[in-house]
């Protein structure tokens, strides 16, 4: 029950910086691991790689506020992380087609 604890606490970790860099070694701090360790744990338990979570769920939000706001694409990328709007925009459709 506690590995459970622990990938629910650097799950709400993550999902409270989605728009800030966010570094593995932050993200197993929170869980309280060792950074081998907890990608071991976290691939167990939720399915995907730590940097495949984090890229999916600024997708998630990115593609939310395309929709629902008036917010450029460049902004959009530029908040969850991407350097350029063109690296953005390849990653987008890969995800998402």
């Amino acid at each position: 029950m506690r590995y459970f604890q622990r990938m629910q606490s650097s799950i709400n970790f993550i999902e409270d910086n989605l728009t800030e860099d966010i570094t593995l070694a932050e993200v197993a701090k929170e869980a309280n691991c060792s950074l081998f360790h907890f990608h071991r744990l976290f691939k167990i338990l939720v399915g995907c790689s730590v940097k495949e979570y984090i890229r999916k769920r600024r997708f998630t939000f990115a593609a939310k506020q395309l929709v629902e706001t008036q917010k450029s694409v460049i902004d959009i990328a530029f908040d969850y992380q991407y350097g350029t709007p063109e690296s953005f925009t390849r990653a987008f459709k890969k995800m998402y087609g």
